[in-house]
């Protein structure tokens, strides 16, 4: 087990050579800096110039690697109906598809029943390299992991290759 340093996970982005896959399996994140936006959000206060403002720093990360040919993908499985958090990110993803990265939704309904998910979300970058992100039993990451286990990556490989031609695009997925 390879805990990734606080550094490590900061730049991860430099190093992968062409694809960086992020499987997102949870319906509720709980994540300290979205607490104040999503207030917002629900409150009708939250502009676009803020959401802009404070997609930035990733979507400036993802418009340096793709623009360097490199592509960053997303796939949300999701259950229907979507939570309030997931509608504050299915909102938010216009930013993320603007700078480039490819987000596709999967009702979770839709995922075959002979697929065998990996266990946490994760990346994965060049399908070599798999990160586990681990949480707690309150939805907030705890820290993430490099795992070296061959038949995982595989699984991994897998999975993602099963699951992406079913995901529906972001520009298409309309949430119920």
């Amino acid at each position: 087990m390879a805990w990734l340093t606080d550094e490590e996970r900061a730049g991860l982005f430099d190093t992968f050579d062409r694809d960086a896959f992020h499987l997102e399996m949870r319906d509720v994140y709980r994540v300290e800096d979205e607490v104040e936006p999503q207030r917002k959000w629900r409150a009708g206060e939250w502009t676009d110039a803020q959401a802009a403002e404070w997609w930035e720093p990733w979507l400036a990360k993802m418009r340096r690697v793709t623009s360097q040919g490199k592509t960053v993908r997303r796939l949300r499985i999701v259950t229907e109906p979507i939570t309030d958090y997931t509608r504050f990110l299915w909102e938010g993803t216009r930013f993320n598809t603007s700078a480039g990265e490819d987000v596709r939704w999967l009702p979770r309904h839709l995922v075959p029943g002979d697929v065998k998910l990996p266990p946490e979300d994760l990346w994965l970058l060049d399908d070599t390299r798999l990160i586990l992100n681990h949480f707690d039993e309150a939805n907030l990451s705890m820290r993430m992991e490099q795992v070296d286990d061959p038949d995982l990556v595989a699984l991994t490989v897998e999975s993602r290759d099963r699951l992406w031609p079913l995901a529906i695009s972001h520009v298409d997925y309309q949430p119920r």
